[in-house]
C-alpha cells in the first residue's frame, strides 16, 4: 500500500477533524436548546406546583383554624352547646363572612344538630337543625344572614348525628379529620366535608363541629393560573377520581334529566389530555419511569414525579406532585404541557445554527489546508529540536526568522523549552522544600506538648461493616453482651506511632522502640468509653472527643480527653491521629475551687449576719440622738435663733434619714434568713395583701391597678415576696408622671423552659405607665443596686436607693433573675422577674 504522504495526512486529518468538531458544536448546541426546553417545562412544572399546593395549604387550613377557634369557643364555655339557636346564628354569622366554608354544624352527644350554611351564592343562606336538639326529625329552612327564619327547604323523618360519617371519623383524630368528598344534591358542586370532635378540659366528648367546603373555588384558581401558561392542571384522588380542574369539567356526571349519578373519573374526562394523563398515572406507565425532578429536591414541598405521555399522537410532559394532609386527605396535583408549545420556538433557531456551522466548518477546512502546506516546511526543523528536548538537551533552541507563524513558534518553542527549564528547577525547589516541611512537620510531632498518637483503625473498620452485613443495628447493646468481641476490637487498634508526650503521660520508657498497645492501659470504666469510639465510627460522627480514666505504666490513674476525627473510610482509617490532653491536674483544680465557692459562701453567710447586727446595734445610738434632739428643740425653742432652730432640724432630719437608711439596711439583712420553711404561695394573695398595705398612697395618686386571674402559684416565702410587690408598686406611684393618671398591670405566665437544675419557673411582671427610664444609659442595672438613686434626694418624695436591692435579694434567693425594661422616657417601665413554679 502506498504511503501517504505527511502533507496529505494532515490536510486530510485536518479536514476530518474539523468537520467532526463542527458537528459535535451543533450537536451540542442544538443539545443544549433542547436541554433548556426540557429545563423551563420541569421549572413551569414546579412552579405551578407550588402554587396549587400554597393555594391547597390555604385553602383547606381556614376551615380547620375556624373549627378549631370554635372549638376553643365551645371548650371555655363561651358558646352554650344546649342552645340551639344560639349555635344556628353564630354559624350564619360565619358563613356570612367570604371564604371556602358553605355550611357549619355542630352534633352533639345526642345526636341533635345545629347547622347554618348558603347555596354558593351568599344571597340563599339556610339553617339546619333536629328537634330538640336531639336524634329525631332533620330540616333545612330558609333563613337570611341575619338568622330570620323562612320557609323548610327540606326535611328527613330521623337524623342521628351520632352515626354520620364526619361525626365518627372526628373521634379517631384529635386534631381534626377529612370527610370523603360528595356530591351535592343541589348538583351545583362537589362538597369537601371537615370535622373536629370538641372535648371539655377533662377529655370528656362534648360534640363534635363541621364544615363544608365547595370544591368549585378550586377549579377556578387552576383556571386563572392558566391563563398566561399553556397546558392543563387538574386534581385527583389516588384512586383516580377527579377533584377539581382548570378546564371547569365538573367532576361528576349527571344523567339526562341533569341528576347527580355518580363521581367522575379522571380518566374518564372529556378532555384528552386529562384522561390519558390520568390512565397513565395511575397506572404507573409514564415513560421515563416518572422519576422525581432531583432539581426540585430542598423546596420545602413535595416534589414532583415528571414523565412524557402522548394524546392524540402529541407528546405531552406531565408532572405528578403528591398533597397529604394528616387529617386524612391525599390528592394528586398533576400538570400536562404540550411539547411542542416549548420546542417549535427552538427548531428554527436549531436549523440558523447547523447552516452557520457547516459554513464555518468549510471556511476553517479552506484555511487550515492553505497553512498547512505552507507551515510543513519547517517541521523537520521544528521536530528535530522536539526531539532534542525530549532526550533532556533543554539548552537546545530554534533560530527564530521572521514574524510569521513559524517564527511565533519558533519564539512560543523556545519560551516553552524555558518554561520547561524554569519548572525543572521549580521542580527541584518543590521536593525539598517538601523534605523541609516532612522534617518540620515531623519536629512538630516529636516536640509537641500534646501526647499524640497515630493509630490505625482499619481492623476495626473493616470488623464493623462485616457486622452491619450480617445485620447488626443496636451495636452498643451487642458489645456490651459480648466482652470478647469488644476485646477483639481492641486488639484490632494498632498504635503506628507516638510521640515522647504520649510515652511520657503513659509513664513509658521514651527510649523502646516498641510503640504501646492502648487497651493494656484501660481502667474498668475505660471500656464503655471505648464503646463510645466504636459507636462514633460506626455512626459515621465527624469527631469524637470524651474524657476517661487511664492506668499508667506505674500504675497511676490519670483523667484524659481524647479526641481525634472520625474517619469515613479504610484509607482514611489507616493512619488517624488521636490526641490526648491530661486533665487530672485540672480536674483537681475544679474541686479546689469548689471548696473555695463552698467557703465563700460561708464567710458571705457570716458577713450578712454582720451586717444585721451592726445595723441592728446602730439604731440604739440614733434613738438616743433623736430623743436628746427633741428635747433640746422643745427646752430652747422660745430661745434660739431661726438659724440655731435650722441647725437642730437638720439633726431631725438626718436622724431620721440614718434611721430610714439603717432599717431598710435591716430589710436587706433579714432577706434570706427566714427560719421557715418555702412553701406554696399564690401570688394572687401576695398582690391583694400588697395592694391593701399602700391603699392610701394607690387612692392618693388616683391609680388603676389591673391584676391578672390567673397569677400562679410559687415555691418560697410570702413574707419577702409580699416585700418584693410592695417595693415594686410603692415605687410605680412615686415616679409616676403628673400629666396622666398611674396605670399598673400585673400578670404573669409559666415559662417553657425549665433551669438548670429542671425546675420549672414561671415569670411575674409589673407594668406602669410611669417616667420610665433613658434608654442606653445603663439605669435598668442601676436601679437594682444598693443605694442607688436615679434622682435628687428631695425629688419624687426620696427614699433610700434600697427597696429594688431588696426586690433582686430576694428573687435571687429563690433561684430567680430580676429585670427593667422601658422604651424610654416618659413611656413607662416593667419590672419583669423569674420564680419557682410549686
Amino acid at each position: 500500500m502506498k504511503q501517504l504522504s505527511l502533507r496529505t495526512v494532515f490536510v486530510v486529518s485536518a479536514v476530518v477533524l474539523i468537520l467532526i468538531t463542527g458537528g459535535a458544536v451543533g450537536y451540542l448546541t442544538t443539545l443544549n436548546a433542547t436541554i433548556a426546553v426540557t429545563s423551563v417545562t420541569a421549572a413551569l412544572h414546579r412552579e405551578v406546583s407550588a402554587q396549587v399546593v400554597s393555594h391547597l395549604r390555604a385553602f383547606l387550613d381556614r376551615p380547620q383554624h375556624l373549627l378549631e377557634q370554635n372549638g376553643r369557643l365551645i371548650t371555655a364555655g363561651i358558646v352554650d352547646t344546649d342552645d340551639q339557636a344560639a349555635l344556628q346564628t353564630l354559624f350564619l354569622e360565619q358563613v356570612a363572612v367570604p371564604s371556602a366554608a358553605t355550611s357549619l354544624y355542630f352534633g352533639n352527644t345526642r345526636g341533635g344538630l345545629a347547622g347554618a350554611g348558603h347555596e354558593g351564592d351568599r344571597r340563599t343562606f339556610y339553617t339546619t337543625g333536629t328537634r330538640g336538639f336531639t336524634a329525631g326529625p332533620f330540616q333545612k329552612i330558609e333563613a337570611s344572614h341575619d338568622g330570620t327564619r323562612g320557609e323548610v327547604v327540606a326535611a328527613l323523618p330521623g337524623y342521628d348525628a351520632r352515626e354520620r360519617p364526619w361525626f365518627k371519623d372526628a373521634l379517631t383524630r384529635d386534631n381534626g379529620a377529612w370527610n370523603g368528598l360528595y356530591v351535592l344534591f343541589t348538583r351545583q358542586d362537589l362538597a369537601l366535608p371537615a370535622s373536629r370532635a370538641v372535648r371539655d378540659h377533662d377529655g370528656r366528648l362534648i360534640g363534635v363541629l363541621g364544615v363544608d367546603l365547595f370544591v368549585s373555588s378550586l377549579s377556578g384558581f387552576l383556571a386563572d393560573l392558566h391563563t398566561r401558561t399553556v397546558g392543563v392542571t387538574y386534581i385527583m384522588e389516588p384512586s383516580g377520581l377527579l377533584v377539581a380542574s382548570s378546564t371547569g369539567e365538573r367532576p361528576f356526571q349527571v344523567d339526562a334529566t341533569g341528576t347527580p349519578t355518580d363521581r367522575l373519573s379522571a380518566a374518564d374526562s372529556a378532555l384528552p389530555e386529562v384522561a390519558e394523563s390520568a390512565r397513565q398515572i395511575l397506572a404507573g406507565t409514564l415513560s421515563n419511569g416518572a422519576e422525581p425532578d432531583p432539581s426540585a429536591s430542598g423546596s420545602g414541598m413535595a416534589v414532583p414525579r415528571v414523565g412524557r405521555a402522548t394524546v392524540a399522537g402529541e407528546a405531552h410532559v406531565v408532572g405528578v406532585t403528591p398533597y397529604e394532609d394528616p387529617r386524612g386527605l391525599s390528592w394528586l396535583i398533576a400538570t400536562v404541557v404540550p411539547v411542542a408549545a416549548h420546542q417549535a420556538p427552538v427548531v428554527p433557531a436549531n436549523v440558523r445554527t447547523l447552516i452557520l456551522t457547516a459554513l464555518a466548518v468549510a471556511a476553517i477546512a479552506i484555511v487550515a489546508t492553505v497553512l498547512i502546506r505552507r507551515a510543513l516546511a519547517p517541521l523537520a526543523e521544528v521536530a528535530d529540536a522536539a526531539t532534542a528536548v525530549g532526550r533532556g538537551d533543554l539548552p537546545r533552541t530554534l533560530p527564530e526568522r521572521g514574524t510569521d507563524e513559524i517564527g511565533a513558534l519558533a519564539r512560543t518553542f523556545n519560551e516553552m523549552v524555558a518554561r520547561l527549564r524554569a519548572a525543572q528547577a521549580q521542580q527541584q525547589r518543590q521536593v525539598s522544600e517538601l523534605a523541609d516541611a516532612e522534617n518540620r512537620f515531623r519536629s512538630l510531632f516529636q516536640n509537641a506538648e500534646v501526647a499524640i498518637c497515630n493509630e490505625d483503625l482499619s481492623g476495626v473498620m473493616a470488623t464493623l461493616e462485616q457486622w452491619r452485613a450480617e445485620g447488626i443495628q443496636d451495636l452498643r447493646a451487642h458489645l456490651q453482651a459480648d466482652p470478647d468481641r469488644l476485646q477483639d476490637l481492641a486488639a484490632r487498634v494498632r498504635v503506628i506511632e507516638t510521640n515522647p508526650a504520649t510515652m511520657k503521660l503513659l509513664d513509658l520508657d521514651p527510649d523502646t522502640p516498641t510503640v504501646p498497645n492502648i487497651a493494656d492501659h484501660f481502667v474498668a470504666t475505660t471500656w464503655d468509653r471505648f464503646i463510645d469510639k466504636v459507636c462514633a465510627l460506626w455512626n459515621a460522627e465527624p469527631q469524637f472527643r470524651l474524657e476517661s480514666r487511664i492506668r499508667t505504666a506505674r500504675g497511676n490513674e490519670r483523667t484524659v480527653l481524647f479526641s481525634m476525627p472520625v474517619p469515613r473510610t479504610l484509607a482514611q482509617a489507616r493512619i488517624v491521629p488521636v490526641s490526648m490532653v491530661d486533665l487530672t491536674e485540672r480536674n483537681a483544680s475544679e474541686e479546689a475551687l469548689a471548696r473555695k465557692n463552698e467557703e465563700l459562701e460561708r464567710s458571705n453567710a457570716e458577713l450578712e449576719s454582720f451586717a444585721h447586727v451592726a445595723a441592728h446595734d446602730l439604731r440604739e445610738p440614733l434613738r438616743t440622738i433623736a430623743s436628746y434632739a427633741t428635747l433640746l428643740r422643745r427646752r430652747t425653742q422660745d430661745r434660739l435663733t431661726d438659724e440655731e432652730a435650722e441647725f437642730v432640724a437638720y439633726i431631725n432630719q438626718g436622724v431620721a434619714r440614718m434611721d430610714a437608711l439603717i432599717s431598710d439596711l435591716l430589710d436587706f439583712a433579714r432577706v434570706g434568713r427566714s427560719d421557715k420553711a418555702r412553701s406554696a404561695v399564690a401570688l394572687a394573695g401576695i398582690v391583694t395583701d400588697a395592694i391593701a398595705d399602700l391603699r392610701p398612697a394607690i387612692d392618693a395618686a388616683g391609680a388603676e391597678i389591673t391584676v391578672a386571674e390567673d397569677l400562679p402559684t410559687v415555691f418560697g416565702h410570702a413574707d419577702e415576696l409580699l416585700r418584693v410587690f410592695i417595693n415594686i408598686l410603692g415605687n410605680a406611684v412615686k415616679y409616676r408622671r403628673p400629666d396622666q393618671p398611674l396605670r399598673v398591670e400585673i400578670g404573669g405566665e409559666r415559662m417553657p423552659d425549665t433551669t438548670s437544675c429542671g425546675v420549672p419557673m414561671c415569670q411575674v411582671f409589673v407594668r406602669d405607665n410611669g417616667i420610665g427610664l433613658p434608654p442606653g444609659e445603663g439605669q435598668e442595672d442601676r436601679i437594682f443596686r444598693l443605694f442607688q438613686r436615679l434622682h435628687p434626694q428631695d425629688a419624687f418624695g426620696g427614699g433610700t436607693g434600697i427597696g429594688l436591692a431588696i426586690c433582686k435579694k430576694a428573687i435571687e434567693h429563690h433561684g430567680g433573675r430580676i429585670w427593667a425594661e422601658s422604651p424610654g422616657e416618659t413611656q413607662g417601665c416593667t419590672i419583669r422577674f423569674t420564680l419557682p413554679m410549686a
